[in-house]
């Protein structure tokens, strides 16, 4: 999916709304906050408008998944030390838990399961904030003030498999990876400051490199990335087909019968503003696995977008828009 997008204030008042990263990545609002990154997912049936949510009821058509990134934190109006936090990475079998830097939170979102969204670990929650802010299947949680219904002070969590849990005040976690698609051999998950698995339905690895140019068993910066090769024709060089964000779908015709690896990066949350240290939106897992193919074979492919920072975005919705990550963020 893309990156989440960060939220920009009316002339009236300080509100700001970022949806989340596409594909998945959570909304994020308030002064200076920090959407989701959306996942990338690629399926073999295009059902309804593609997106992850749309799988839920169908998962055997999900081919691979790669977690967004969450949201990073910080409270412009006080200081760092205050709220700050990193976003959590994107999974990996279980995305990444946001990571407080601060000295004073409300808490902090976790990373997205297998089975479930992320939730919220609160820590000085007052009685105002909405409690309802677990990620979701295919979908970021987004946090929403109960003043007037409207999105303030959150960052949203990673799209994923299952998406990361977000809270007021506190940085989100990372959306979840899947590679559960049958007849998937070689297949592992690539991750930031995330759990590990030796499973081989879940198998991920934890990674400290990450990279804006997508490289193999590299975490991702920025938005996400598929790269599709052929492996197993003799006469021919290997054939390598990417694809890069677009805000929609795209698709892969299978030119050959053959074995490919497919690789996916999800999209990274959105740093928080560049005058702040200690803060940074979690980077987007990378996810690979390899799979016979027969000619003419179509698979579906949903590239995540990066979040957006708040105060760089045009008006929506009765104030200041900050799109969260395509896909989910």
């Amino acid at each position: 999916g893309s990156t989440g997008q960060n939220g920009s204030k009316t002339e009236l008042e300080e509100i700001i709304i970022a949806p989340g990263g596409y594909n998945g990545g959570g909304f994020s609002g308030g002064r200076g906050r920090a959407s989701g990154g959306g996942a990338t997912s690629i399926y073999d049936k295009l059902i309804n408008n593609g997106l992850l949510v749309d799988y839920e009821n169908n998962i055997d058509n999900i081919v691979l998944v790669a977690g967004g990134g969450g949201g990073s934190q910080v409270y412009e109006s006080a200081s760092v030390s205050q709220y700050a936090g990193y976003g959590g990475s994107g999974g990996g079998y279980i995305g990444g838990n946001g990571q407080l830097t601060g000295n004073i939170a409300y808490g902090y979102g976790t990373g997205g399961t297998q089975e479930t969204g992320g939730y919220v670990v609160a820590l000085n929650l007052p009685s105002h904030v909405d409690s309802r802010t677990y990620g979701a299947f295919g979908q970021g949680a987004s946090v929403k003030h109960f003043y007037e219904n409207r999105y303030l002070y959150s960052s949203g969590g990673g799209g994923g498999y299952y998406g990361g849990g977000a809270v007021e005040h506190g940085p989100a976690g990372g959306g979840s990876g899947y590679i559960g698609y049958k007849n998937l051999i070689n297949k592992y998950m690539y991750c930031t400051d995330c759990n590990e698995s030796t499973d081989e339905a879940t198998k991920t690895i934890q990674t400290e490199e990450h990279s804006i140019t997508p490289i193999s068993n590299t975490s991702k910066e920025g938005n996400g990335y598929v790269k599709i090769t052929l492996l197993s024709l003799d006469y021919k060089p290997l054939d390598v087909t990417s694809f890069g964000y677009t805000g929609t779908y795209q698709t892969f015709t299978t030119p050959y019968n053959g074995l490919y690896k497919i690789e996916l990066w999800g999209a990274k949350g959105t740093d928080e503003s560049p005058n702040y240290e200690n803060t940074g939106g979690g980077n987007g897992a990378y996810t690979s696995g390899e799979i016979e193919l027969k000619f003419g074979q179509e698979l579906y492919i949903y590239t995540g977008a990066k979040g957006v920072y708040g105060r760089d975005q045009s008006i929506f919705n009765n104030g200041t828009s900050s799109a969260g990550g395509w896909n989910g963020g």
